[in-house]
């Protein structure tokens, strides 16, 4: 069949790892409508065109796809919405890669959302684009376990690497004439959106601590900036983001919140059930030991 005319919506490192598969195989993108300004510079390298990705938002820009002649439209880790008629003017249609099971977790942040229900398992879908967010029919998915060592990085990044593996598949069969059509979505759906926040953002210290513990991971993508935010908590020395910890073995009858101790860099906080140990926070922006901003017998309040 002729070269497909492909527009890549894309960012993080899926989006450089799908241009990446996507040229190997010489399918060079039309244009690149790029989330982040990772995906601008591996697009400038590449010498592609990039767009707004806002424009997939715009009916007019189905007028766009048909004078262009594009055929297939490859979303990956992009976020922005794509009309339906810009859907429909695309003779292959359109494909997205999403980090989550469907359609038990549709939306955003499908990684932390996981960790913090107390998941075992997760997934990653290449499911079919329709008018409705991560509506479409499936295509393929690819689990994987989780356990608790994971964190909202780590498991994004396992959905990156598991996701490429699929739209590899599904580019070598376009570009072999197969026409690929997915498997409806059948359950209940669950749909995240960009307002959601865990505990409302705050650091629940009545629930147990294996609970703060999963909201503390899920939440985790540090160095880099958490997408659904980092659980916070007031103390003596003014609001406090907890970036890592994990469940102790103590358990105490103070209140929930009491410092209870402070060493090895660390702080042990009672919770509603056993003892949850600090590592590392975060106050004004900056990245602390927990030991050089907590104190014992404080009290963090949610």
């Amino acid at each position: 069949m002729p070269t497909m005319r492909v527009v890549l919506a894309g960012g993080e490192a899926a989006g450089v790892r799908t241009l990446r598969l996507l040229t190997d195989r010489g399918v060079v993108p039309a244009a690149i409508a790029a989330a982040d300004d990772g995906m601008v510079a591996a697009a400038a390298k590449a010498d592609i065109m990039t767009v707004d990705p806002a424009m997939l938002a715009v009916p007019e820009t189905a007028r766009w796809i048909a004078e262009e002649q594009i055929d297939l439209l490859v979303n990956a880790h992009s976020l922005h919405i794509v009309d339906g008629e810009v859907l429909a003017a695309l003779r292959l249609g359109g494909y997205n890669l999403h980090p989550g099971p469907l359609p038990a977790y549709a939306g955003l942040n499908a990684p932390s959302w996981a960790i913090i229900n107390g998941e075992d398992h997760h997934a990653v879908t290449l499911h079919q684009m329709t008018a409705e967010v991560d509506a479409g029919g499936v295509v393929a998915t690819a689990e994987f376990p989780l356990d608790g060592r994971s964190t909202g990085l780590t498991v994004s990044g396992q959905c990156a690497r598991l996701g490429v593996s699929l739209l590899e598949d599904l580019i070598d069969r376009l570009v072999a004439g197969d026409r690929v059509t997915g498997t409806p979505i059948v359950g209940e759906r669950r749909l995240y959106r960009r307002a959601d926040r865990p505990h409302g953002g705050r650091v629940p210290w009545g629930e147990p601590a294996t609970v703060i513990d999963r909201l503390v991971r899920g939440c985790s993508f540090h160095p880099m900036p958490s997408p659904i935010g980092t659980p916070t908590t007031t103390a003596a020395a003014g609001e406090v983001g907890i970036l890592s910890g994990g469940p102790d073995e103590g358990r105490h009858t103070e209140e929930p919140g009491t410092v209870l101790a402070v060493a090895d860099g660390c702080a042990t906080v009672a919770t509603g059930r056993a003892d949850y140990r600090i590592d590392r926070v975060v106050v004004g922006g900056e990245p602390a030991a927990a030991a050089e901003v907590l104190s014992a017998g404080e009290v963090l309040t949610p």
